[in-house]
């Protein structure tokens, strides 16, 4: 199973702009994916960002399997967003 996640705060403007621009582009995705979103201010979402060494928000990773997972950091457009998941 694929998986891309996206880490955010509620209180973050850049996360506030990314968020429809990451809905827009993984809704397009097919079952092959699992899209999942944290705050990194809930208790999975801390958990879930101390796993993956998150230090910057908003920040995007992309783990396909048998691949190391990749760390996106920042506020992505549709088509950067786009051109990553494509890239697997």
């Amino acid at each position: 199973m694929n998986r891309v996640i996206k880490f955010h705060a509620d209180w973050c403007g850049p996360c506030k702009n990314y968020s429809p621009i990451f809905e827009q582009v993984t809704s397009k995705l097919n079952e092959d994916w699992k899209v999942e979103e944290y705050n990194i201010e809930s208790p999975k979402g801390t958990e879930m960002s101390i796993t993956y060494g998150i230090r910057s928000i908003p920040t995007t990773i992309i783990a396909v399997d048998g691949k190391e997972p990749r760390k996106l950091v920042g506020p992505l457009s549709a088509s950067d967003l786009s051109e990553e998941l494509a890239a697997n």
